[in-house]
């Protein structure tokens, strides 16, 4: 889960936070299937400006999946559900964001990264994801891996 749909999770967080991780505590195990990666696992992150997020990316045999994110901040929460759109919480109650849900949003997602890299070619450009960024998404993933077998937080790589 980690290296497919986790890796996802964890880039939007990152990116939506715009902050480095510092350290990952996370739980991670093959709990649905018979097969040597694992299908679920939790990060607690801490970033570096003393913020923390959690990631869940937990497989499953059999029901229908989520691809959702909840970000709780000082005045509301934004609620991004890729299959329902995104909702703004305040005072207790959701309001839906129009024209927020994307019914084709896996493929169109994929067409934009390739727009935007082509369009940094063409206009000899940065693309707009740095290695530097995804190596850091990397050592998430490997700090994630380490905290879980050895059960204590782990500093990321810089």
């Amino acid at each position: 889960m980690l290296m497919t749909a986790g890796i996802h999770a964890l880039d939007q967080l990152i990116w939506l936070m715009d902050c480095r991780v510092r350290s990952v505590s996370a739980a991670v195990s093959t709990s649905f299937h018979d097969q040597k990666a694992d299908d679920s696992a939790m990060m607690l992150l801490r970033f570096a400006d003393g913020r923390f997020g959690q990631v869940a990316s937990i497989g499953f045999r059999d029901g229908g999946g989520t691809f959702d994110m909840d970000l709780v901040c000082e005045n509301g929460t934004l609620r991004i559900d890729l299959d329902r759109g995104v909702a703004v919480g305040r005072g207790g109650q959701w309001t839906d964001v129009p024209n927020s849900r994307d019914p084709q949003w896996m493929q169109n997602g994929v067409i934009r990264e390739w727009q935007a890299m082509l369009a940094a070619i063409e206009n000899d450009t940065e693309v707009p994801i740095s290695g530097d960024y995804g190596r850091h998404i990397i050592a998430c993933i490997e700090a994630t891996v380490i905290s879980a077998r050895e059960r204590r937080d782990v500093y990321v790589a810089a």
